[in-house]
């Protein structure tokens, strides 16, 4: 479609227009041009701490991205792709392309990097490291080659060696840990521990600013000296003069000189960190050899950060989600999240708002994240309509492989979700993480017929869901109690 102005908005409903008038069902719509280009709306946030005192931000959200009806999914995976010059556009699609050819001829190989640390004596992103090393056992079910890398130095080379053939690289942790795609400008921030702080305590910032000399300059700041529009960016962002929202691809500095001199496997990469796509990251990427790049533009909790992750990459490989789609269905599962957290009265709901509207793709939305896979080695859920009107999710009878961390426990069933949520253990110090079921459906019948839930086996308030009205699509979220007293669930619909 081309565009006559750069206003998301106006872009947006001529998108919905001409998809209505020749009835087109599209999964995915990519975005030629940078945010200058095709702009981007701001979207305000509440965010509420833990005493209850509360602030608000603007994010830019690219378009089609949050539902215009609170109550409903997203439909579309976007992906945005650079067109400073025509050459970059088709250097990524023909790299996707030959990407795809080469899954005929080799094997899957995957890097998953998570909580690097300066010091072994770090304890760093322990939950991040957690749902790391459960997304690495998701992989590994489906009997896929992956280098892990936990809880090592920043500095070590094995980690460079073994990006040089992946052809899908995760890296969660820390920004300123991460050499795969480095930044030129030397400029690195402190990310938000895992651990909330007390209701009584201060919020307590540390940065450091490392000049091009080295030298590390470290200043303190509370919530207090911060204004409402500083905080989102001063707590987590680069130091330099540019925000996320200005963030655009262009060509890099003729002295950067990266640690990684080519990827040879056309990968896709994946940065957990915060503010990941800031700076001209897409193109250092593209110079690198890489095929496309999912990061965040604002500030990310690496555990719910990590749950993302392992929800996108879940979809790929047990539904054969594309890209862009799978991008769009752990969307979707934050969206329905945030309503659970809602209904249940969960503070600080704004972390999973966050998530779902920061990561963005740079890239085709439809490539293929895997080539077609045999059948895991165990089974995820089973979900069956038993009826127009009730939904019926089976548990499987064998879990993955148990991850054990030095404070945090995961031991769900294949394909089962995180969100950061922990419970004790008796006699350990230990916590193990809260898994949850999440449900992508047709909806047997149209949507509009659909109305209101009713939980047959299970509660009610450890259920949400909503439904994409131009797909007819149900995306579900199921908080479970003790994982065995449900093994099979049952949700009843009312229907006109």
């Amino acid at each position: 479609m081309l565009l006559s102005t750069d206003d998301p908005n106006t872009i947006e409903k001529q998108a919905t227009q001409l998809i209505q008038k020749y009835a087109l069902r599209p999964s995915t719509m990519t975005l030629l041009g940078t945010q200058s280009a095709i702009g981007m709306y701001d979207y305000q946030i509440e965010s509420v701490y833990a005493e209850g005192d509360s602030y608000n931000y603007e994010l830019p959200v690219e378009m089609l991205t949050y539902p215009q009806n609170e109550e409903q999914a997203v439909s579309f995976g976007i992906g945005r792709m650079p067109f400073n010059q025509l050459y970059q556009t088709a250097t990524l699609f023909v790299r996707g392309l030959y990407r795809e050819h080469l899954f005929q001829q080799q094997p899957h190989r995957v890097l998953m990097v998570a909580n690097l640390v300066d010091d072994y004596e770090e304890q760093g992103l322990l939950l991040c490291e957690t749902i790391s090393q459960a997304t690495s056992q998701e992989l590994r079910n489906f009997s896929l080659n992956v280098d892990e890398f936990y809880h090592r130095l920043a500095s070590e080379p094995d980690i460079i060696d073994a990006s040089q053939n992946a052809d899908l690289i995760i890296f969660q942790g820390h920004a300123y840990h991460q050499r795969l795609v480095e930044d030129p400008t030397f400029f690195f921030q402190f990310e938000m521990p895992d651990v909330q702080n007390n209701e009584n305590d201060d919020i307590h910032f540390t940065h450091y600013k490392m000049g091009p000399a080295g030298n590390e300059e470290p200043y303190h700041e509370t919530k207090e000296s911060f204004t409402n529009d500083d905080l989102p960016f001063k707590s987590h962002r680069f130091f330099t003069d540019r925000l996320p929202s200005e963030t655009e691809a262009a060509v890099p500095e003729a002295d950067f000189n990266p640690s990684v001199k080519r990827f040879k496997g056309l990968p896709i990469v994946i940065l957990q960190s915060c503010n990941s796509l800031e700076n001209e990251m897409p193109d250092w990427l593209l110079q690198l050899g890489g095929v496309a790049l999912i990061g965040s533009v604002t500030s990310i909790h690496s555990a719910s950060g990590s749950s993302f992750i392992k929800t996108l990459i879940d979809r790929a490989l047990y539904e054969g989600e594309t890209l862009g789609t799978a991008l769009r269905d752990a969307r979707n599962y934050f969206y329905v999240l945030q309503d659970l957290k809602n209904q249940r009265n969960h503070r600080e709901q704004a972390k999973s708002l966050r998530v779902a509207l920061s990561f963005r793709l740079w890239g085709d939305p439809q490539l293929k994240v895997f080539k077609p896979l045999p059948e895991p080695k165990k089974q995820g859920l089973s979900v069956v309509w038993t009826s127009s009107d009730t939904l019926t999710i089976t548990t499987p009878t064998k879990r993955l492989p148990k991850v054990e961390t030095e404070k945090y426990i995961a031991h769900g069933y294949p394909g089962v979700q995180y969100a950061g949520l922990v419970k004790r253990l008796k006699n350990k110090e230990a916590r193990k993480l809260i898994p949850l079921y999440f449900v992508k459906t047709a909806l047997p019948a149209p949507v509009a017929q659909y109305q209101s839930m009713t939980v047959l086996k299970g509660k009610r308030d450890r259920v949400a869901y909503r439904i994409d009205p131009q797909t007819g699509q149900l995306y579900l979220v199921y908080l479970t109690e003790k994982e065995n007293k449900y093994p099979t669930l049952r949700f009843k619909f009312s229907r006109k």
